[in-house]
């Protein structure tokens, strides 16, 4: 089991710190906050990159319509993107509901998906110069 634990961290965590969240004999060092860290660090550039997709609406759409329109539907299609998030993550940490490792298989999950999602709005909303 103690090798499970390793290679399962070693394979959700990106490689800058996949060696930190697991000392590999089966005791996690401080791996749930490690993991912790990295989501809150993703969340909140995910809600910079979302305001400056915003900001980037207000001032690149000159038709009124079609700017409240964009807005709209992004703000639809975030809410949206948010559900799935929690649903997908939430099934990921059921399949490890078992393992002390549960907790920490949601925080990945939920980084990695909120990663994958700034990235989808810098790159269809924001005009870079």
């Amino acid at each position: 089991m103690k090798m499970v634990y390793c290679l399962l961290a070693i394979m959700a965590s990106s490689p800058a710190w996949a060696g930190d969240a697991c000392n590999c004999t089966g005791a996690p060092r401080n791996d749930y906050e490690i993991a912790k860290q990295a989501y809150q660090a993703a969340d909140q550039e995910l809600n910079t990159t979302y305001q400056a997709a915003l900001r980037s609406i207000e001032s690149s759409i000159s038709d009124d319509r079609q700017r409240q329109d964009t807005r709209d539907r992004l703000k639809d299609a975030q809410r949206l993107w948010i559900s799935y998030r929690d649903v997908d993550c939430d099934a990921v940490q059921s399949m490890w509901r078992n393992e002390p490792f549960a907790d920490y298989m949601h925080l990945q999950c939920e980084t990695k998906h909120t990663q994958q999602r700034t990235k989808e709005i810098d790159t269809a909303y924001i005009i870079h110069g």
